[in-house]
């Protein structure tokens, strides 16, 4: 039998990025870092739900975070003129600030 490779992990960083964009020389702020990824990924995926939210991108600089979201419904996502938008945008900036993040966020759909 010959070895099975996961096709994803072999791919990765030929044609296919990463989901999570950013790098931390400090090992506290890594941890710290990555806990607050996987947080906001499962608030994300439980808000869009009825969206079919596919994948989240979140890419860090020093100051910004951008949020990139793939959705099969975008219409469900944005809503009548982008009031569900603005409500997402709100959640996830106190969110945010109350894991401790002082950021400014730019969305991208």
């Amino acid at each position: 039998m010959g070895q099975k490779v996961n096709p994803n992990a072999l791919r990765l960083g030929v044609l296919h990025t990463w989901d999570s964009r950013w790098f931390s020389e400090d090992k506290k702020y890594f941890r710290k870092t990555l806990v607050e990824d996987v947080r906001l990924r499962r608030m994300l995926h439980r808000e869009m739900q009825n969206a079919g939210l596919a994948r989240v991108e979140i890419e860090r600089s020093i100051r910004q975070i951008t949020i990139t979201l793939h959705v099969a419904r975008p219409g469900v996502a944005i809503g009548r003129g982008g009031e569900e938008l603005t409500k997402l945008k709100k959640e996830v900036e106190t969110f945010l600030k109350k894991d401790g993040g002082n950021n400014r966020t730019t969305y991208a759909s």
